[in-house]
């Protein structure tokens, strides 16, 4: 729990330094713009997956196995929530710019477009984290899972940052999360039917 806490805050430390050490501090500053929007609403999923966690490690207590417990229609519950957050942010994201930021950070829309998709990878890595490997003791696999999203981030930030600017950072964060919480439901699956 304790990387758990403190990951968000260094993955976007990382992230930001990186950034800044391969592009503009005028890039660094429209892709921040953005992820505050995103980080905002991102928040609110955040906060309802750690209001249910001790349910969940109540159910462990109790002798429920993962696939008996309401771990996985909750998880496909968040994940659609994150879906219907995310389209009105992709389909609005100049609107949202415009009143949330201000005008003079309107070049940040498309970053946020592209952010929206992040809602859906960071809730289903959270989520798969906090809500299912966890109570199953799993938590060392999903330190790994989560230093490994670092690890393409940086990977994902020299690909496409030179090219793209602010955009390609937004790219490399949903890439690398998407990747690895596709990495981790079909390792959960693969557990599940043994």
């Amino acid at each position: 729990m304790l990387w758990l806490s403190g990951y968000g805050v260094a993955s976007a430390a990382v992230f930001q330094s990186l950034l800044l050490s391969s592009t503009t501090s005028a890039t660094l500053g429209l892709f921040a713009a953005a992820d505050r929007v995103r980080a905002g609403v991102q928040g609110l999923f955040t906060a309802f997956g750690s209001a249910v966690f001790p349910r969940f490690v109540q159910d462990q207590v109790e002798g429920y196995a993962v696939g008996q417990t309401m771990v996985w229609p909750l998880l496909r519950l968040q994940v659609v929530a994150a879906l219907l957050a995310g389209l009105p942010i992709f389909i609005f994201a100049p609107e949202i710019v415009r009143v949330v930021l201000g005008p003079q950070f309107l070049e940040s829309a498309p970053v946020l477009r592209v952010l929206a998709f992040a809602l859906l990878s960071t809730t289903m890595l959270a989520g798969l984290g906090v809500q299912v490997m966890l109570p199953c003791g799993l938590g060392p696999h999903y330190t790994l899972a989560t230093l490994t999203v670092l690890a393409l981030q940086c990977l994902w930030l020299l690909l496409l940052v030179p090219r793209h600017g602010a955009t390609g950072a937004a790219c490399a964060l949903v890439f690398s999360e998407g990747i690895v919480a596709v990495v981790l439901l079909m390792t959960l699956a693969r557990r599940k039917t043994r």
